[in-house]
């Protein structure tokens, strides 16, 4: 082989290369995309795999030994005739291929400018819409607060009043006593004075809980001693047995004021469940048990119980089954647990007690806090 063939030769295999590389190509890319669903796809293919077989044959004039294997024209003549259904009827596959394609792919192109469009235009709908939506939220938002404003008002008002007016029945009373000179009929109405005052105070505070949020205070405390203190604050009537389960020796990171509200409220509410029982077996249970990085306080009294549409309620506002109150003890309790990063848990059966489960973590944040005043 001179030079001038091994030249050819290197030409030859390099076409073929491309030609084999860029029909893989196309093939794929055919797969892969549209384009196999565009007329005259199957065509361009058919006319370069022809061009690529005809390129091979070339290659295979110019490697001597392979006349054997290979048919191949002696003369220029009879290599013409050979490779004309190669490269003349791979050319005009190929051109037959593009004449049918482009109109489909220009077709294409502008379908998917008008889809463009469309979606351009759809998008400029929802966001009209969206902020349609959100003025209509906002709006919906506001006269949802000034009902819950009007009907918070409205229980306030009526809560506030009998209480006043049980203080100025007592003043009334008070007077004529001490004009009477009887101060034995003076220590009644005080005492119902200063109960009404409490409640008056209670409900203020309920309020001022409700509407204001302050950072939690954070500090280390003995969880056993702490509950401990606050059961023994409370005002537990003697008819109600109180069970203590509070040796677990562990010490947590919260703010004491909060969740002492938070556990007033709740023993408070077993209480009045427990009060309300006709049965004389009257128990409330109160226990601590750590769970890793968390600790569960549980609260539980075999009282009246909840039904379950009563249970479901019972975290909404201006929502309360008893006869005075305003309704916002329990939304504040769920509020302080949230903002104490713990979740709180209801279980009740009418006719058979209530169950509440504080879930709290043992540290809040990274940061170190104070130790707490010790507990006395």
């Amino acid at each position: 082989m001179d030079v001038m063939s091994t030249n050819d030769l290197i030409l030859e295999c390099i076409r073929a290369f491309v030609l084999i590389a860029l029909l893989l190509i196309l093939f794929y890319r055919g797969k892969l995309t549209s384009l196999a669903g565009h007329p005259g796809w199957k065509q361009i293919l058919i006319g370069f795999t022809l061009i690529t077989f005809a390129t091979i044959l070339d290659i295979t004039d110019e490697i001597p030994g392979l006349e054997k294997f290979v048919i191949i024209g002696d003369t220029v003549i009879e290599a013409f005739l050979e490779k004309l259904p190669g490269y003349l009827l791979g050319f005009i596959m190929v051109l037959i291929g593009f004449y049918k394609m482009i109109p489909s792919l220009l077709k294409a192109q502008e379908a998917e400018k008008e889809l463009a469009e469309h979606r351009e235009h759809l998008e400029q709908l929802v966001k009209n819409r969206t902020q349609e939506l959100e003025g209509a939220q906002a709006e919906l938002l506001q006269q949802e607060r000034l009902a819950t404003l009007g009907q918070l008002t409205a229980t306030v008002s009526h809560e506030l009043r009998n209480p006043l007016g049980t203080i100025q029945s007592a003043l009334f009373s008070i007077e004529e006593s001490l004009e009477s000179k009887d101060r034995q009929r003076v220590n009644r109405p005080i005492e119902l004075a200063e109960r009404s005052i409490n409640r008056c105070v209670k409900i203020v505070e309920e309020l001022t809980s409700y509407a204001r949020v302050k950072k939690l205070s954070l500090s280390k405390a003995s969880v056993d001693l702490w509950l401990n203190n606050v059961i023994e604050e409370q005002q537990i009537p003697e008819t109600i047995i109180v069970e203590r389960d509070l040796a677990v020796n562990l010490q947590a990171q919260f703010d004491q004021d909060k969740l002492r509200q938070v556990i007033v409220n709740l023993i408070s509410n077993a209480i009045h469940a427990l009060e309300s029982k006709s049965s004389d077996h009257k128990v409330m249970s109160i226990s601590v048990k750590p769970l890793q990085d968390r600790y569960e306080i549980q609260i539980n009294d075999n009282g009246i119980g909840m039904p379950d549409e009563v249970k479901e309620k019972i975290f909404d506002p201006l929502f309360s089954t008893k006869d005075f109150g305003i309704g916002l003890g329990m939304v504040i309790v769920s509020n302080l647990v949230k903002q104490h990063r713990g979740k709180i848990y209801v279980e009740s059966q009418q006719g058979e007690g209530t169950t509440i489960t504080l879930r709290l973590p043992v540290t809040i944040n990274d940061h170190d806090c104070e130790d707490a005043p010790p507990l006395h």
